[in-house]
Order: C-alpha cells, then structure tokens, then sequence
C-alpha cells in the first residue's frame, strides 16, 4: 500500500493519503486513554471498495491495484513467505512487477520496507537520485544507473544505506 500510494506523487501527500487509509480501515487500540490506528489487514483492503479509498486521495487505477494486490497476497498469488525467503533481489523485483501496479520502483521500495530486503535499491527513485547527488556529485544530476553503480559498494546494505541517505536529505545535514 505505501509504495503503491507513493508513486509518482510528493511524499507528504502520500503520507496524507496513508493517513486516511490507515483511519478509515485499521483497527483501533486504546492506552491510556489514546487511540491508535493499526495498518488495516490485507482482508480489508482486498474488500475496500474503489470509490472510498479514492475518497482518501487515491487515483481510480492505484485504488484498484492496492485491492488487487490484497487479494493476490490472501490468495497466494503474491507469496509473500517465498519473496521473504529468497535473498535474489532480481528474481524477486520479476516476481512482483508481474502484477498490475508494481513496476521496478514499486517493487524495489516494497522489498526494503515491508519484506526487510536490505540489498534492495530504488534508484530510479528522484528524491534518492537527488540526494545521492547532494552528498556525493556536488549537486551534478545524476541517473538511475549512476545510483547503481554507487550503491553496489555499499553491499548487503544498500538499501538501508538510501534510507540514512534520504533521511539526511530531508534534515538537511551537511556530512
């Protein structure tokens, strides 16, 4: 869902959208007298109807992949538990950019994120191609190829090695 909504759009409006995906489907825990929103389950975004989740924010087209990929995840379809278990970033990215909705971006920022793929980079990614530049080419444009070049350095870690980079990016660090 969160690589999903946050196609080809500005991360802050996506987080927006996730919000009120989040509020509309999770389920709720009280604590102290707060109350917090759990992700909704693949069963209640799989019976999401399209127009309530465009009413959060969502086009028609990533409405119906986000429910499209729930129900190929309960069905099976997407096994999740063979992606987890196959360390085969190339294998894994083909998989899932077999469905409707996932392309190579999509995919790759689903295997660091939710599945925990380290080794995983979204180079096609603007905002990591933008940092990348900043702390490394002096602000020169880069491109998706120059990222992978970059990141095959940073081994088994290159994927968290982009969050840390993009997080100093959004901190404005100087390093």
């Amino acid at each position: 869902v969160y690589a999903i909504t946050e196609q080809q759009i500005s991360l802050n409006v996506a987080k927006s959208v996730q919000h009120k995906i989040v509020r509309q489907y999770g389920d709720t825990v009280s604590y102290n007298g707060e109350t917090y929103y759990l992700f909704p389950s693949q069963e209640k975004i799989a019976k999401a109807r399209i127009n309530e989740l465009k009413q959060c924010g969502l086009s028609q087209n990533k409405a119906e992949y986000i429910i499209d990929v729930a129900k190929k995840m309960l069905t099976g379809e997407i096994d999740v538990k063979k992606i987890e278990e196959n360390d085969n970033i190339a294998e894994n990215i083909e998989l899932l950019t077999r469905f409707r909705g996932i392309g190579k971006w999509t995919a790759e920022y689903a295997l660091i994120r939710g599945l925990g793929k380290l080794n995983a980079v979204p180079a096609g990614d603007l905002g990591l191609q933008r940092s990348i530049s900043h702390y490394y080419y002096k602000d020169k444009k880069i491109t998706e190829k120059d990222v992978r070049k970059l990141s095959e350095g940073w081994g088994k870690w290159q994927g968290l090695a982009t969050f840390y980079l993009l997080s100093a990016d959004r901190l404005k660090l100087k390093i």
